[in-house]
């Protein structure tokens, strides 16, 4: 209240990222596993989101990701898959990849202030 934050409930998560690919292929793999471990008051009412982007010279074939409430307790596992532009031999074409994960709860206004991670 009065730009006093207030600290209404914890979640404990845990995120782990991994990608893979093959030079012969073409395509890069980029998976995330997320894991609650525990949560109280306001978190276990929170939403997780994901999502997977790319920059440089690939682009995104497809992502999945199983949106919703947080689960203590669960592995939820999303899939990412990128294709890279450089198609013809010699070519170099770096590709970046990122999930971008977001935890909130509908009734706080200003999300992006109100999670934080360590």
């Amino acid at each position: 209240m009065d730009g006093e934050r207030t600290i209404t409930g914890e979640a404990n998560l845990a995120v782990i990222s991994y990608s893979y690919g093959d030079t012969g292929i073409g395509t890069i793999a980029h998976q995330i596993q997320t894991y609650v471990s525990s949560s109280w008051g306001d978190a276990p009412k929170a939403t997780l989101t994901a999502k997977a982007f790319q920059y440089d010279d690939c682009t995104t074939e497809s992502y999945t990701y199983p949106d919703g409430p947080l689960k203590q307790q669960t592995w939820d596992t999303g899939e990412a898959f990128f294709d890279t532009t450089a198609t013809n031999a010699g070519d170099i074409g770096p590709c970046s990849t990122r999930w971008r994960v977001h935890v909130y709860e509908p009734r706080i206004q200003h999300r992006a202030d109100a999670v934080r991670f360590r």
